[in-house]
């Protein structure tokens, strides 16, 4: 077989080729990396703003409608992600939430709540105790909470699973207080192909954006919302590489 020789301008041909296909793939690597990076720090603008979210910030409202509220102490502590759903639009966790207030033996906050946007499967209330004017509950909460899942970094993504507990009542009757001391997550929570990040938990006020019928109302319904959140990764390429 003979030698190959190229002319001249066949070599510069190839050679431009190759410095355009270099810049090319140099640019696309630039932009995806920065295109990533600047979504990574929008999860984590996301993960603040809902840690200082304020729906609803008339100071003298809240504190005139809540003067004789009871206040109500809100703790969880997820032990199970049973399933993440992307394609659903859904997960599904387990929890133990408990709620302590003072007073008002005749509020029953176990049966008196809802997840919002979410849908309880199954609820066992596992203690229920008063010790002088000291009411405790204690109920494990087995719930599916819908959400549109971010993609964008798949398969290197990560997502951040948050539920809102809310009560049956407004702030006239019920408000929340977040017990982040005892509140947070299972060492031993686990999900295929994820692992856990961080968690945080906080409460705020949040209005409906309707009167419900009540015209004379001077503000819409106001309720004391009580919220966790959850950051999970993917933990590796190995579970996208099986699924190849």
């Amino acid at each position: 077989m003979g030698k190959i020789v190229f002319e001249k301008w066949q070599i510069k041909k190839l050679v431009i080729g190759f410095v355009l296909i270099t810049l090319f793939c140099t640019g696309f690597l630039i932009y995806a990396t920065g295109d990533l990076y600047y979504d990574k720090i929008g999860e984590e603008d996301a993960w603040n703003s809902h840690l200082e979210q304020t729906e609803f910030n008339d100071s003298e409202y809240i504190e005139t409608a809540s003067a004789n509220a009871t206040e109500v102490t809100v703790g969880s502590y997820i032990s199970t992600l049973k399933e993440i759903n992307i394609k659903g639009s859904s997960y599904r966790m387990v929890a133990k939430i408990w709620f302590t207030w003072d007073g008002n033996d005749e509020l029953d906050m176990v049966n008196n709540f809802h997840i919002y946007n979410g849908t309880i499967n199954k609820l066992e209330l596992l203690e229920n105790k008063t010790e002088g004017d000291h009411h405790y509950q204690l109920c494990r909460v087995d719930f599916t909470v819908f959400k549109n899942f971010w993609t964008k970094r798949f398969p290197l993504e990560s997502h951040q699973l948050r539920y809102y507990i809310e009560p049956s009542v407004d702030i006239t009757q019920v408000v929340f207080k977040a017990d982040e001391e005892d509140s947070g997550v299972s060492s031993s929570l686990s999900f295929a192909g994820y692992e856990l990040v961080r968690d945080a938990n906080c409460v705020y006020t949040m209005e409906y954006d309707s009167e419900f019928g009540d015209a004379d109302s001077t503000h819409q319904d106001v309720t004391s919302e009580y919220m966790q959140q959850i950051e999970i990764n993917r933990d590796g390429l190995g579970l996208y590489v099986k699924c190849l």
